[in-house]
């Protein structure tokens, strides 16, 4: 078997495509809801009492929470002053459902459904199933809590509650969103977050679906994939990929370590100004155009011509210089169990996410596309 890797130009302006009828992609709702999302993946919330607070999304949840001052343990595993709501009858605020059990970002939380309204994104709006946390207790070691949360969770089992609302409300129709970053090169920019469509404008390519691992545990999405490093193949069993917008570079279990160090090593690439370790990846006086990474996804049902999304990151977009102008990989070796890489913004900036929860095959569809920015796509052939 022959491996031939492509380099395909994408066409600025619009390409029109069809969709597969098994990736269940439709022409983009005109019912959508847009949210505006900072780089650390948080929208501005108005709620009486409470005030305005930076709100942060959680693609792995599907909860609307906020934290009653009366969580003892709350304070306890925060890591900063965080504020408190007090849900009050005069301020519109009702118990729906007393006494409820729910996992909330590694805890488990004991509290009540309440109903209340809230300005989100400059909208208003009257949720009936915010979770009211009063009480937590710790899941796993090492986590922090945040007293308030959105989440975005859409898969057979789960419907977030923000989503589950727009939609009853008539906001949208279809249950689905996508994710990409915006910006302009030099500048800050911001993540733009559409529930129930997508912006067909801005896509160079069809969508391409991701296949995931199947796990009994719900805490995050398992994307299978593999990583190449300077061009060769970091061959880990089982090794997946967690799209986390909140991550700013690019994160790996240890597990990646000595692979990377021997492929620096191979090819006289160690750094000259540091070591190559787990806590610091390496410090080289020059620019190294050969110190790039690729991820390769592989995919759920492929096309012809492909059976995996390569989406690579330049030496410029996998290197960062200090004030000295020296260099070092844009990485942090993470514990935890598994071969997994957690990737964010600088995947995001190339690509659009978008996933949608097929009520005709009752199945949830995970893809990537290019966007019309990204000059090139790789694409990887076997014969």
């Amino acid at each position: 078997m022959i491996k031939k890797i492509l380099v395909i130009t994408i066409i600025a302006g619009f390409i029109p495509f069809a969709f597969s009828a098994k990736s269940e992609y439709p022409f983009p709702s005109q019912s959508s809801y847009n949210i505006k999302l900072d780089d650390q993946f948080k929208a501005k919330l108005f709620v009486n009492s409470l005030g305005q607070v930076d709100i942060p999304f959680n693609m792995f949840s599907r909860h609307i929470y906020l934290t009653s001052p009366q969580c003892s343990n709350c304070i306890i595993y925060s890591q900063e002053d965080q504020k408190a709501f007090t849900c009050q009858k005069s301020e519109n605020c009702g118990v729906t459902l007393e006494k409820v059990s729910e996992d909330i970002s590694g805890f488990k939380a004991t509290g009540d459904y309440i109903n209340v309204p809230m300005i989100l994104n400059g909208t208003p709006f009257a949720f009936t199933d915010i979770f009211y946390v009063k009480q937590i207790s710790e899941l796993k070691e090492g986590q922090s809590y945040v007293y308030q949360g959105i989440g975005l969770q859409l898969d057979e089992e789960n419907t977030s509650s923000l989503i589950s609302a727009l939609k009853k409300q008539g906001k949208i129709e279809d249950l689905s969103y996508s994710l990409y970053y915006d910006y302009v090169e030099g500048m800050s920019g911001n993540y733009q977050l559409t529930i129930g469509s997508y912006d067909i404008k801005l896509l160079s390519r069809q969508f391409y679906n991701l296949k995931t691992i199947p796990t009994l545990q719900k805490d995050f999405e398992r994307i299978k994939a593999s990583a190449f490093f300077s061009g060769e193949q970091i061959s880990l069993a089982d090794s997946y990929v967690i799209l986390d917008p909140t991550v700013q570079n690019i994160e790996l279990t240890t597990s990646y370590f000595n692979d990377m160090k021997s492929i620096l090593d191979q090819f006289s690439m160690l750094p000259d100004l540091s070591l190559f370790t787990i806590k610091n990846p390496g410090l080289w006086s020059q620019f190294n155009k050969y110190l790039n990474f690729k991820i390769s996804f592989e995919l759920d049902d492929p096309d012809q011509i492909s059976t995996t999304l390569d989406v690579e990151f330049s030496a410029n977009e996998f290197l960062i210089k200090n004030e000295k102008d020296q260099y070092t990989l844009d990485i942090t070796f993470i514990e935890g169990d598994g071969n997994f890489i957690r990737v964010g913004k600088k995947i995001f900036k190339k690509m659009m996410y978008y996933k949608r929860y097929s009520q005709t095959d009752k199945k949830v569809f995970r893809s990537l596309t290019p966007l019309k920015k990204t000059k090139s796509l790789l694409r990887q052939e076997k014969y």
